[in-house]
This record gives C-alpha cells, structure tokens and sequence, in this order.
C-alpha cells in the first residue's frame, strides 16, 4: 500500500509549502515496557496524507542540561513549543509510569487555545487521570478522546493509542475526530468554538449517536432557568429533544456562571435605563 504521510523528527522543521494536516505528538517519552505509543499512532496514519511530528530525539542521554546554558536542550524545547503552535492537531498520551509533568504543562497550553484540536488518551491508572479530564473539559478547544479501551477493534487491542477509519479520515482531511463509540464522552458535546458533525464520517452499525449540535444562547437561559426553578434533572433533558443527560448537566456546569453572568449585566443595563423597572424602585416610589 503507498504510503503518504510524512514524518518530521527533531528538530527538522516541515516544508514550507506543506499543506497537509500536521499532527505534532506530545505526551509521555519514558519507555513504559511497551510498543512505542508514537512508532503506533504513526504506523496507523502511513497511509493518510498528513505530517506527523515527533519530538523524539534518540540522542538525548544524561550529559543533556535542562537549562539555556545547553544549546542543544534550547534547540529542542523551542522546537517543541514552536511546532505545537503551528500544528492543526495535538495528540496527548499520559501512562501510569510517570506523572508527566512537561506534557501536563503542554496540554495546559493546548487546551486554552481556540484555535487547536487536541486528542488525549489518559490511561486508566495514570495517577493524574482525573486533572487531565477536567483540564479538557474545561478548555476551550478540546474536539476529541481516543485511548485504548475495550471498545477498539479486537485487533487492536494491544496499542496505546489507535483511532477508528473514520477518526483518521477525519485527521486527513482537518475534521473533528469523534471518540471510539460516539456519545461514550459526554464533554463532547461541550466545544463552543466549533460545530461538530452528528455523525462520523463512517457510521458503525447499532451505535447511537446524540445530538452534538451547539447550545444555542436561547437554550443555555432556558436551561438556567429550569434548573433554577427546581426541575430535576430528568425533566430538564426532556425539554430538550436530541440531548442527552450527560451532556445537559455537562452543559449546565460549565456555561452557566459566563450566561448567568451576562444576563446580570443585561438587567444591569435596563435597570439603568429604566429604573422604575426593579421592584426595589417601585417600592419607593410609592
């Protein structure tokens, strides 16, 4: 089979006049006794027009400083930084033999920009687990989860991280990638900056797919309100056709202080123009 993709190691840099998606490789670099999560991913995405940029630099031993007084450290954590920013699409791995502090710190920058796709794959016993997915929940770019789980094709059981067909399509042609099973990530549903598709490219059989269209600002304040109101959660969902719970009490907590905020300064700004219409007011004019 021809083989399309390109791969791009430190600290080479792309060609200028690539116009595939870039996919720069973040994560963990300790061995961790199994296949290489990278040599994987890469092998997974030969075939799809896409560059591929490692940050593994098989000569890093012991004499490497940490600091700016080692050139070659310098050349390296400025290439890092510079090809994550100009990468379409970050892919993060965390694994329980180490808590990764450099790739958290990466993933905290991915994570507050706008403008990135990240795909994180936290497995399960990594001992950060947990900040990892709040951090991408609450971010305002996170567009993806792939790790491996018992949902992945039998055959691929043994890899770190793999994507379905239609994830990689997706990455080939600058999409959204949707999780293994879509709807198994209720934060999904939560990406403000981007739209995503209700259903993959290739549909698998007998899955389910909820609705992932955006919140409307109409919806949010129909939302506050209810749960403001006393409505169970149950309740809430069915006023909203295509939603799921997950995703409405996902919603819920990550929009509802920026909406009920501006709603405030809405009713700021009429009370200023009209006083007579606050109660308080009204009472004493009376």
């Amino acid at each position: 089979m021809e083989r399309y993709a390109k791969v791009v190691m430190a600290p080479r840099k792309p060609d200028p006049g690539d116009k595939s998606v870039s996919i720069f490789l973040a994560g963990i670099t300790t061995s961790t006794g199994e296949p290489d999560w990278r040599e994987v991913l890469t092998n997974n995405l030969m075939n799809h027009r896409v560059t591929i940029m490692n940050p593994n630099r098989p000569d890093w031993d012991v004499t490497w400083k940490e600091d700016f007084s080692d050139k070659r450290w310098e050349e390296q954590v400025w290439w890092e930084l510079d090809m994550q920013e100009a990468a379409d699409i970050i892919v993060f791995m965390f694994h329980p033999s180490t808590d990764a502090p450099i790739s958290l710190m990466e993933l905290g920058l991915a994570v507050k920009s706008k403008s990135k796709r990240i795909i994180v794959c936290a497995q399960v016993g990594y001992r950060k687990k947990g900040n990892v997915e709040a951090a991408v929940e609450r971010g305002h770019s996170y567009q993806g989860y792939a790790c491996k789980s018992s949902s992945m094709p039998e055959n691929n059981k043994g890899a770190s991280v793999q994507l379905w067909p239609w994830q990689k399509r997706a990455l080939e042609n600058g999409r959204t990638p949707l999780p293994e099973s879509p709807g198994e990530r209720p934060w999904l549903n939560l990406s403000p900056d981007t739209e995503i598709s209700a259903a993959p490219l290739t549909a698998l059989t007998n899955v389910a797919t909820p609705n992932q269209r955006w919140w409307a600002e109409s919806e949010m304040r129909r939302l506050i309100q209810l749960r403001n109101s006393g409505e169970s959660w149950a309740a809430i969902t069915a006023q909203f056709p295509g939603r799921t719970l997950q995703g409405v009490k996902q919603t819920y907590r990550k929009r509802r202080f920026a909406t009920e905020l501006q709603m405030e300064k809405e009713a700021l700004a009429a009370t200023s123009a009209d006083p007579s219409l606050t109660g308080d007011d009204a009472e004493k004019s009376s």
